[in-house]
C-alpha cells in the first residue's frame, strides 16, 4: 500500500495510472471489509476481496547444466514440486490472466524461495514437470487497479477447485500416466479421508471439482476415467471460465500444483525419451489406482489385491458416470524373484527365441495351478486405423495354445468403452500388442500377467520403454517381453500418409531416400521426427513362433513369481500385508521389489544387559526385544556410541569382547529388512 503509482499491464497513458489517494481509498475499503464472505453466484462489487496463498514444496534443480541450454529448451528452467492453496483466486477472461488481489490482509507463504527466473512457472498444473506446457503462474494485482473497481461483475464459486492441465487427452497412456494416477494421489492428499464413517473411499467424491485449464474440451476420446474422480463432472476453461469476457471468476478455494512423484517416463522433451532418472514411482501406488477404479466400476478384486472389496458407490448411482457396459553386515536376503525389467527379451527372431526348458522340475518354478483362475483370457490390444498387426489372427491362435487353450479377445479403443477394456484386461493371462499407448491399460492387469510388446521394423525396443518400465515398477509384478521385427520384408510402410502418421512425401527426394535407407531409428526428441514416424507407423507381420516362444517363457517366469508371492502370503510376518485402502497391495503388498514394512525403533526399556557364569571377563553381553510388530528382521546392527564401531548379528543379542571390567558402554540398535532400516533407536548403556 505504498503511495506509489501503479500502472496496469499494457497501460501507457497517465489517464490509467492510479493516484495515491485511490490507493488509500481502496486500502480503507479492505481494512473495513477484509476477506468478507461472499455467497455463491454473480455479484457486482466495488472492490474485490483480498487473496491469500499458502504453498509447500520447493524448486527442484534440473540435472543438466543451465549454460548449455537456451531459453527455448524446456529443461532450461527449474521444475517445481510446489503445491499451493489459494483463497480467492481470480480469472479474468478478457486478459486471459490468473491473479490475486494483494492487500494488507493478504497472507503469502512458501514463495520466498522462488527465483526471479522461475517466477513464470511458479507451479506446474500438470505432472510432466519439465515441459513448458504445464507451467503456470499468477499476477499480483493491487485493489485500486481501475479496471477492477467500480461495478465489476464477479462470479463467485465456493466449491474447492483443483486446477489441472491434461497433457494429451486423446492418448490413453498419457491420460493414465500423466493425469489419472497423479490426480488420484493429489486428491487423496488434499481431500481425504471421507467424513462418512461407512465410506470405503480414500477421499470424498463430493465437495471438490476438477477444473481443466487446457485447450481440450469435455468430449475427448478418453474422457470417462476423469469422471470417476469426483461426484460432479469436471469443469473446463472454455465453458466455465471464459463464457463471458466481462465477468471475473473468483474461486474462493483453489488448489494448484501437481507432483510428478508417480511419473516414471519422459517422452523426449529436451532429450531422447526414456525412464525418468531416479524416479520414485511405485507399482503399489499404480495398483492402488487401478484397484480403486475396479472397485468403482463394480469389478471384484482378487486375493492378490487389497484395495477394499465391494464398490463404495455402485457405478451408475446418482452423480456417478453412466453405468458401464457389462464387462557389510551380512547381506540382505536376495529379493524374491527377478524384476520384470531384467527379463526383457528384445530383438528376438525365430532362430534365437528361447527354447523350452529341459531341466528337472523345480519345486519353486511354479505351474499352471499357480495361475489365478480368473485370468482366463488372452488379450490382443488391437489398433484399427494404423500400425496394424497384419497376422493378428495367427498370433492370437498361437498364444491361445501357449496359454493352455484360453479364449482370445481383442481390446480396441474403437470397439469398447473404458470400463469394458478394464474388465477384459483383468481377466488377461497374456497380453500382446504393437508398441502404442493402449499398452498402458496393462496397469489394470492382475499380478503375473505376461505383457508382450511388438516393435515394428527399425524401432529398437531398448529406446522406447514406457511399458517395460511400468512392468518393472516395485510391486507391479507384471512379466514383460519384447519382440522386434528384424525383417523389413515383414513390414509395410506408408510414405503417402500425412506426416504425423508416417508420411514422407512432403520432404525432398533426398530426405525421403535417406529415411528409407535408415534401418534403425536414430536417437531423437519429441515429437515430429520423420525417421521415427516413418518406422513406427509401419504395419507389421509378426514372427508367430518367436512371439509364442516369448509368451511361453514369460509364463514360466510368471508362475514362479506367483508361487513366491503365495509363499509370502503364507508368511505374513515377512514385511506384513498391504494396508488395504491405502497401500494398493493387499496380502501381496510388500512383495517382489516393494519397500518392506520396516522394523520399529529399539528403545532403552527394550534392552537387557546380561551376565552369567559363561560370560568372559571384559565382554559386553546384551540382548534386546524382538520387533513387537511381528516383522521378520534380516539382521541387526549395533552401534557403539563412543567410537562409532558397528557390529551385525542375525539374532537379537550380541557379545563383544575387549572392554575393561566396569566400563560403561553406550550403544544403539537398528533392525534391517532388505538392506533398509527405520533408523537407530535412542542410546542406552551397559556396565561390562
Amino acid at each position: 500500500t505504498d503511495a506509489e503509482l501503479y500502472t496496469p499491464r499494457g497501460s501507457q497513458g497517465s489517464e490509467d495510472r492510479v493516484p495515491s489517494e485511490a490507493i488509500g481509498a481502496a486500502t480503507a475499503d479492505y481494512e473495513e471489509g477484509g476477506d468478507r464472505e461472499l455467497s455463491e453466484g454473480l455479484h457486482t462489487l466495488s472492490v474485490l476481496p483480498s487473496s491469500s496463498v499458502w504453498c509447500s514444496g520447493e524448486t527442484i534443480e534440473t540435472s543438466r547444466p543451465l549454460p548449455t541450454l537456451n531459453l527455448s529448451d524446456p529443461l532450461r528452467h527449474n521444475m517445481t514440486g510446489r503445491e499451493c492453496r489459494f483463497r480467492n483466486l481470480y480469472y479474468w477472461p478478457s486478459a486471459d490472466r490468473w491473479f490475486i488481489i494483494r492487500s494488507n490482509s493478504s497472507v503469502i507463504e512458501g514463495l520466498d524461495s522462488v527465483a526471479p527466473d522461475d517466477r513464470w512457472r511458479v507451479l506446474n498444473v500438470g505432472s510432466p514437470a519439465q515441459h513448458p506446457y504445464t507451467a503456470w503462474t499468477f499476477d499480483e494485482v493491487h485493489p485500486a487497479v481501475p479496471a477492477l473497481r467500480g461495478g465489476v461483475r464477479v462470479r463467485v464459486t465456493a466449491e474447492p477447485h483443483f486446477l489441472f492441465k491434461r497433457f494429451h487427452a486423446a492418448n490413453i497412456m498419457h491420460v493414465l500416466h500423466d493425469d489419472i494416477i497423479p490426480l488420484f494421489h493429489h486428491l487423496k492428499k488434499h481431500c481425504g479421508p471421507d467424513s462418512d464413517p461407512d465410506s470405503r473411499l480414500p477421499f470424498p467424491l463430493a465437495g471438490h471439482r476438477l477444473l481443466f485449464i487446457d485447450p481440450y474440451g469435455p468430449a475427448t476420446l478418453h474422457a470417462r476415467p476423469y469422471s470417476y474422480l469426483g461426484r460432479a463432472a469436471p469443469r473446463h476453461l472454455r465453458d466455465f471460465l471464459a463464457f463471458d469476457s466481462g465477468v471475473v471468476t473468483c474461486l474462493r478455494e483453489a488448489y494448484v500444483g501437481t507432483s510428478a512423484r508417480d511419473n516414471w517416463y519422459q517422452y523426449g522433451f529436451g532429450r531422447p525419451q526414456g525412464p525418468i532418472p531416479g524416479h520414485r514411482a511405485s507399482g503399489l501406488r499404480v495398483r492402488e489406482v487401478a484397484e480403486w477404479f475396479c472397485d468403482r466400476v463394480g469389478l471384484a478384486l482378487g486375493e492378490d489385491e487389497g484395495y477394499r472389496p465391494g464398490s463404495a458407490l455402485p457405478a451408475g448411482a446418482a452423480g456417478d458416470p453412466d453405468p458401464p457396459p457389462p464387462v557389510a553386515p551380512p547381506p540382505a536376503p536376495p529379493r524374491r524373484g527377478k524384476t520384470a525389467a531384467t527379463s526383457v527379451a528384445s530383438a528376438v527372431s525365430a532362430s534365437d527365441a528361447p527354447a523350452p526348458s529341459t531341466a528337472d522340475p523345480d519345486p519353486d518354478a511354479g505351474s499352471e495351478a499357480d495361475d489365478f483362475p480368473e485370468t482366463d483370457l488372452v488379450v490382443v490390444l488391437a489398433r484399427r486405423g494404423n500400425r496394424l498387426l497384419l497376422n493378428e489372427a495367427e498370433v492370437a491362435a498361437a498364444l491361445s495354445v501357449v496359454a493352455g487353450g484360453r479364449h482370445v479377445v481383442t481390446v480396441a479403443n474403437e470397439e469398447q468403452a473404458f470400463e469394458a477394456q478394464v474388465a477384459l484386461l483383468r481377466r488377461a493371462r497374456v497380453v500382446v500388442g504393437v508398441h502404442g499407448s493402449l499398452l498402458g491399460m496393462a496397469m489394470f492387469c492382475r499380478r503375473g500377467t505376461v505383457l508382450v510388446e511388438l516393435f515394428p521394423f527399425g524401432v529398437p525396443a531398448e529406446s522406447y520403454t514406457p511399458y517395460r518400465e511400468m512392468a518393472s515398477l516395485p510391486g507391479m509384478d507384471l512379466v514383460y517381453r519384447a519382440w522386434e521385427n528384424k525383417n523389413e520384408s515383414r513390414s509395410v510402410a506408408h510414405p503417402d500418409n500425412e506426416p504425423l502418421l508416417g508420411g514422407i512425401r512432403h520432404l525432398s527426394p533426398e530426405e525421403q531416400t535417406l529415411i528409407e535407407a535408415t534401418k534403425i531409428v536414430p536417437p531423437h526428441q519429441c515429437c515430429d521426427n520423420p525417421f521415427w514416424l516413418y518406422r513406427v507407423y509401419q504395419d507389421t507381420e509378426a514372427d508367430v513362433p518367436a512371439v509364442a516362444a516369448l509368451a511361453a517363457d514369460g509364463l514360466r517366469e510368471s508362475r514362479a513369481l506367483l508361487r513366491r508371492l503365495r509363499a509370502r502370503l503364507r508368511s505374513p510376518t515377512r514385511g506384513g500385508p498391504g494396508d488395504g485402502g491405502g497401500g494398493g497391495g493387499g496380502a501381496f503388498g510388500n512383495g517382489e521389489g516393494d519397500a518392506p514394512v520396516l522394523p520399529p525403533l529399539v528403545h532403552a526399556d527394550q534392552f537387557a544387559c546380561l551376565d552369567g557364569a559363561d560370560r568372559r571377563n571384559g565382554t559386553l553381553w546384551v540382548r534386546w526385544d524382538a520387533a513387537w510388530t511381528g516383522v521378520a528382521v534380516d539382521y541387526w546392527v549395533v552401534r557403539l556410541e563412543e567410537d562409532g564401531r558397528l557390529f551385525s548379528t542375525e539374532t537379537n543379542s550380541l557379545a563383544v569382547s575387549g572392554f575393561n571390567p566396569g566400563q560403561r558402554v553406550a550403544l544403539a540398535v537398528a533392525g534391517f529388512i532388505d538392506g533398509q532400516t527405520l533408523g537407530f533407536g535412542p542410546s542406552t548403556y551397559c556396565i561390562v
